[in-house]
């Protein structure tokens, strides 16, 4: 392995702990290997850094085999258009294929099969990206191509193996979730303030992403932020909406959601408002969302349980005298509080009712109960709330979206 090059996100050291720590969970879930597709689980492990992720043809997989034998060297397998890229990466051991071969060269998934054989994997165990929370990033057809080619090997799911390595960050990376926050704060703050009625759902996404622009230095990189912008009055529900042509009208409640992607890492919060004097239910609806939401902030601290957590956040739903909006959520199977947060921006764990994981230091999570005054969306006409960013500190929390979450009143 090498120091990363032209890739200043993170150094050798931070990837030799994460594979030390992925190899430790691979030998505990009994797996020989790991095989890697997916854009935030190969970054994860080996640094690679390049725009080419967008390429979905049969042969623009990007993979990483990762023996679970610490003297055996990760393996980037990939296009061979991306060999000089795949020095933004801490993998020496690079191998890869023409996508436009004609038949006439190797061919990637013998290519594949080969690092499988170099790694003694060809009647192993080997984790893929293929459970429930996640998917393989190759085709189908890609995918039973190298199965056939390897017919002694036993796949298995790796998401909780994942899961497992990414749901605590190290320093750096909460370093990076830090930036995403505070500049995505100051973003939507710029934004919120100049929302006015007659400005486009569009109008408004350009403001904020222009001020995101000009305060990070990542914005000309992949996936540079996430903006969602909805108003009431194109539709109430606002999961999620994308930016349109619609025009703020007076008594419209609008409903902005999104954040920064920091080398990677991103920020995802909701903050609302309301074109003229808000309604009682507007007002009754989104206070009752934003402070469960709080009780719930205020309520982190390493040792609890995702459950736990639920618990605080729905029996503070009912003080606040909205146990219908409650009871509606759950006849509609609606079981949920929130999310992981880090390289993608819903990760695991997911937070509900059930959820048996234990919170620690360095998890980040993003809370966004709903109080919604109809279940099923289908029926929802009121969709207001706020969402908030946090991190699980060694004596409680810490809360990485402090912008102000009363109701934006906008007056003019």
């Amino acid at each position: 392995m090498k120091e990363p090059e032209h890739n200043d996100y993170f150094p050798l050291s931070e990837y030799e702990d994460r594979l030390a720590r992925l190899r430790a969970e691979m030998v505990r879930e009994g797996m020989d290997g790991i095989l890697l597709s997916t854009e935030p689980n190969v970054v994860y492990c080996t640094g690679l850094l390049n725009g080419y992720w967008i390429c979905t043809m049969h042969d623009d997989s990007q993979l990483a085999l990762i023996s679970a034998d610490p003297d055996d060297e990760p393996i980037l397998l990939l296009p061979d258009n991306l060999e000089q890229t795949a020095r933004t990466s801490c993998v020496s051991d690079i191998r890869t294929w023409s996508q436009f071969t004609g038949g006439k060269g190797k061919g990637s998934i013998a290519t594949v099969a080969d690092g499988f054989a170099d790694r003694q994997l060809t009647k192993a165990r080997v984790g893929l990206e293929i459970g429930p929370h996640d998917r393989p990033g190759m085709s189908l057809p890609f995918l039973k191509e190298l199965q056939d080619a390897l017919p002694g090997v036993q796949w298995l799911d790796s998401t909780e193996v994942m899961k497992q390595v990414r749901k605590v960050k190290s320093p750096r990376e909460i370093d990076k979730l830090r930036v995403a926050c505070e500049i995505t704060c100051q973003a939507f703050e710029v934004g919120m303030d100049a929302i006015k009625e007659g400005m486009s759902e569009k109008q408004l996404g350009h403001i904020i992403a222009q001020q995101i622009a000009r305060l990070s230095p990542d914005a000309c990189v992949n996936h540079p932020w996430v903006i969602f912008v909805h108003a009431s009055g194109r539709g109430p529900a606002a999961y999620d909406g994308i930016p349109s042509n619609y025009r703020f009208k007076k008594g419209d409640s609008v409903y902005l959601d999104g954040g920064l992607v920091y080398q990677g890492y991103g920020a995802d919060m909701i903050r609302c408002a309301v074109i003229g004097k808000p309604s009682r239910d507007q007002e009754r609806y989104y206070y009752a969302s934003r402070d469960a939401n709080m009780a719930a902030v205020r309520h982190v601290r390493p040792g609890m349980k995702v459950k736990e957590l639920y618990e605080c956040w729905a029996n503070t739903v009912c003080e606040l005298g909205f146990e219908d909006s409650l009871r509606n959520q759950q006849e509609a199977d609606w079981d949920f509080l929130g999310h992981g947060l880090g390289l993608t921006i819903h990760e695991l764990p997911l937070l509900n009712s059930t959820g048996e994981e234990v919170l620690e230091p360095g998890m980040v999570m993003a809370i966004e109960g709903n109080v919604f005054d109809k279940f099923p969306f289908r029926e929802t006409t009121i969709s207001l709330k706020n969402e908030e960013d946090v991190l699980v500190t060694e004596d409680g929390y810490e809360w990485l979206t402090p912008l102000p979450n009363d109701l934006w009143i906008v007056e003019k």
